[in-house]
C-alpha cells in the first residue's frame, strides 16, 4: 500500500473538569462520570438526559471515557456508555457494578521472542510496498507548564515518550517480515524525539509538513515503532505508532497514559499485553467454542451467494472496490438509535442489516455475503480488559442474508444476524 494512512485524535493536556456536581447525588458515579464525559467530549453534560451520541460521542471516545472511569475505580464496560447513552442511563447502569481496585502497574516485561495476532500475521505476509511506513498518529496541544507550574519541555517529553514505550511491550518490539517474527527488546531505541524549531509565523503547510517527520522514522526491523516530533514554538506534539502495534481505539489508552507520565501522575491498572491476546486467542481455538462456530459457517447455506459485480479487474494492490463515505447528524443518530430499540438488536445491527437489505434491492441476488470486520474488544476473552489493549485480536467473518421475494427488508435481516450469533 502506497502513502501515508493514518487518524489524528487532537488532545489537550491537563483538562480542567468543572460543574459536574449537580449531575448526580452524592455516593454514586456521577462525578467520575460527568469527568469521564468531559475528557472525552470537551464538555461536560448539559443536564441529566443529554444523549452522548447527540452530543458528539463516538466509539473512539466510548473507550476513552471507560479508560477514565476505571481510572477512577469504577468497573464500567463500553456497554454501560452505548447501552445508556444518556448521563442519567449511564449513572443508572453505573450505580449497579461494584467498584474496580486498582493495582500498581507491573515493571516492563522481560525482552525475548513474542507471539503475534492473525492480524499481525496476515499485515507482515501483504507485502506492502513500504511496510516501515504505516502509521496511526495524534496530535497534542501541549501547554507550557503543568497545573503544579513544572515546565513542559522537550526532556520531558522525551523521558515521558521513553516511559511510555518501556510500559508497553508493542512500543518496543521488532519485527522481521520473512519469515514473519517478533521478539520485545529489553528497552526502547534512542531517538524517539525529534525537535522541529520553526518560526511562530510558519504557515499550515510548513506546521504540517514538520508534523509529519516522525511518519517517516519507522523501522520495523530496529523495533522504531514509535516516533514523535516536537514544535515547542507552536507547543505541537506529533506521536506515530506503527500500525502493526495498534490500532485507532489505542491511542486513546496511550494518550490517557502519556498525559499521566507527562503529569507525573502514577500509571494505574495493568495494560493488556499483545502476548496476552496471542495466549488468550489460542486457549480458545483449542476448546469446543472455535469448533463450534466454525461448524455454524460452514453449515450455511452459501449456494445462493454470488459475488458482487465488479467494473474492473486485473492486478492491483487492493482489491478492486469503491468506498461511500457519510455521516449521520444528531437527529440522524437519534432516530437510528430509537429504531434500535424497538427492533431490540444493536444499532450496529442494525445498520448491518440495512446494507445488506439495500444492496439485494439494488443487484437482486438471492443472497447476499457480507464481509464483516471485528476487532476483538466487545467481550473479554480469558477475563482480559480489551479496552486496554495494544494489538488487537481480529478476523473477517461473513453474514448470509436470504434475500428472496418476502424475505427483503430490515426487520427480516435483523432477524437472521440474531440467528447466526454475529
Amino acid at each position: 500500500m502506497h502513502g501515508l494512512p493514518f487518524a489524528v485524535i487532537a488532545a489537550s493536556i491537563g483538562l480542567v473538569i468543572e460543574g459536574e456536581a449537580s449531575l448526580g447525588p452524592p455516593g454514586l458515579a456521577a462525578s467520575p462520570l460527568a469527568q469521564a464525559w468531559q475528557l472525552a467530549l470537551g464538555s461536560p453534560p448539559s443536564h441529566r438526559d443529554a444523549d452522548f451520541f447527540a452530543a458528539g460521542g463516538d466509539s473512539l471516545m466510548i473507550v476513552r471515557m471507560v479508560t477514565q472511569l476505571r481510572k477512577a475505580g469504577v468497573a464500567a464496560s463500553p456497554a454501560d456508555i452505548l447501552r445508556g447513552r444518556t448521563f442519567s442511563g449511564m449513572l443508572a447502569r453505573l450505580a449497579e457494578l461494584p467498584q474496580a481496585a486498582s493495582s500498581p502497574r507491573p515493571p516492563a516485561a522481560a525482552a525475548g521472542p513474542a507471539p503475534m495476532l492473525p492480524a499481525q500475521l496476515r499485515w507482515l505476509e501483504s507485502g506492502y510496498a513500504d511496510p516501515d511506513h504505516f502509521a496511526l498518529a495524534w496530535t497534542f496541544v501541549v501547554p507550557p507548564r503543568t497545573p503544579d507550574g513544572t515546565p513542559v519541555d522537550a526532556g520531558r517529553i522525551e523521558a515521558a515518550l521513553h516511559q511510555l514505550a518501556r510500559t508497553h511491550e508493542a512500543l518496543r518490539t521488532r519485527y522481521q517480515l520473512d519469515p514473519p517474527a517478533a521478539d520485545v527488546l529489553p528497552e526502547p531505541p534512542p531517538g524517539l524525539l525529534s525537535i522541529a524549531e520553526l518560526p511562530s509565523s510558519a504557515d499550515e503547510g510548513t506546521v504540517a509538513t514538520a508534523l509529519m517527520r516522525c511518519h517517516r522514522e519507522h523501522v520495523l526491523s530496529e523495533g522504531r515503532v514509535l516516533a514523535a516530533t516536537w514544535l515547542p514554538t507552536q507547543r505541537l506534539l506529533q506521536v506515530a505508532a506503527h500500525h502493526l502495534t495498534l490500532d485507532g481505539l489505542s491511542l486513546s489508552v496511550l494518550a490517557d497514559d502519556l498525559e499521566d507520565l507527562l503529569l507525573d501522575r502514577p500509571l494505574r491498572g495493568r495494560r493488556t499485553q499483545p502476548r496476552d491476546y496471542a495466549a488468550a486467542l489460542h486457549t480458545w481455538l483449542a476448546g469446543a467454542s472455535a469448533a463450534t462456530d466454525a461448524a455454524t459457517w460452514a453449515n450455511l447455506d452459501w449456494s445462493g451467494v454470488r459475488p458482487i459485480p465488479t467494473d474492473r479487474t486485473g492486478l492491483s494492490l487492493l482489491a478492486s472496490m469503491e468506498a461511500e463515505v457519510g455521516t449521520l447528524d444528531a437527529d440522524q443518530t437519534a432516530a437510528l438509535h430509537t429504531a434500535a430499540a424497538r427492533l431490540r438488536c444493536s444499532a450496529e445491527t442494525l445498520i448491518l442489516a440495512t446494507v445488506g437489505t439495500a444492496l439485494a434491492g439494488y443487484f437482486g441476488p438471492p443472497a447476499v455475503s457480507i464481509d464483516t470486520y471485528h476487532h476483538g474488544r466487545d467481550g473479554e476473552p480469558g477475563g482480559l480488559d480489551l479496552t486496554g489493549a495494544i494489538g488487537y485480536v481480529q478476523c473477517s467473518y461473513p453474514v448470509v442474508l436470504a434475500c428472496g421475494p418476502g424475505a427483503a427488508g430490515p426487520r427480516t435481516a435483523v432477524d437472521q444476524i440474531g440467528r447466526a450469533h454475529v
